[in-house]
């Protein structure tokens, strides 16, 4: 019933790259798909960019055998370094110094005099010696104190200045 239909040369080939269109479509909506799930999976890639239009070789020895290749690889896992589980440290309290500047006037309001190693005497740790003589330096630097030290290495001797 339906009239037969005949087509020219030309509207083959249009018939032919319509089809062809549509199959290139079809692909970059599947690709498009598997890169949305890709996206939602959270799987990274990356590109090497420096190597591309590079051609890849490998050419191995002659005379190269499985047990070789064996050894090679266990001589190179040998090698990588075993990740060594280090102590913890808990970290002390740090004390500044201007809050040891601040203690050391409190002590000094209490004593008219005082020597640097009454000051010292119940430090705990190395650190506070050390943040208690650059107060001690820092006061003097101010002129808030007056030190004094007989001899060398003897005990340093502090007060306040007089106003």
């Amino acid at each position: 019933m339906l009239p037969f239909l005949t087509l020219s040369e030309e509207e083959e080939e249009e018939i032919l790259d319509l089809e062809w269109q549509l199959a290139e479509y079809r692909k970059f909506k599947d690709i498009s798909k598997k890169i949305q799930e890709m996206l939602e999976g959270k799987k990274e890639s990356f590109s090497r960019e420096s190597f591309s239009g590079m051609q890849s070789f490998f050419f191995p020895p002659e005379n190269i055998s499985a047990e070789d290749l064996r050894d090679t690889y266990l001589e190179v896992v040998n090698n990588i370094p075993v990740v060594e589980e280090l102590e913890e440290e808990m970290i002390g309290e740090v004390i500044t110094l201007e809050e040891k500047i601040d203690h050391l006037q409190k002590f000094l309001r209490q004593k008219v005099e005082t020597s640097f190693s009454e000051l010292v005497a119940n430090a705990p740790d190395k650190v506070e010696v050390i943040v208690s003589f650059l107060a001690m330096l820092e006061m003097v630097k101010q002129r808030i104190i007056h030190v004094e030290q007989g001899e060398l290495f003897s005990d340093i001797r502090m007060k306040h200045k007089e106003v």
